[in-house]
């Protein structure tokens, strides 16, 4: 009896320690040709409901965002982003997690 109880009790635990769990995810919007709106973004449960944040390469440099972000990849603390538009594009090496730009290349005919 008494091990059936703590069974019972440690599942009764880990179901409700499992639904209060906040989380902060990261998320890459990859955008619409002609719309500067390909970014990265956190979305996040902490303060109650799912909010999520302004484009953060757009936020960390009072720019426009991406017309199309094509892929990212995280190299410790820096951050290369690739746009591939219709047109001309970036590429963007940046701080992470702030984002902050160290560097734009202009790239074309890819």
């Amino acid at each position: 009896m008494k091990t059936k109880f703590t069974l019972l009790f440690s599942m009764f635990v880990a179901t409700f320690s499992y639904s209060q769990t906040f989380y902060k995810v990261e998320v890459a919007a990859e955008g619409n040709f002609g719309t500067p709106n390909g970014d990265l973004f956190y979305i996040s449960n902490s303060s109650g409901g799912n909010v999520a944040t302004t484009g953060l390469y757009q936020t960390a440099n009072n720019t426009t965002g991406f017309d199309v972000l094509q892929d990212y990849a995280v190299f410790g603390n820096k951050i290369v982003l690739g746009e591939k538009p219709s047109g001309s594009g970036r590429l963007v090496v940046a701080n992470y997690p702030d984002l902050t730009t160290i560097h734009t290349f202009t790239v074309s005919g890819v």
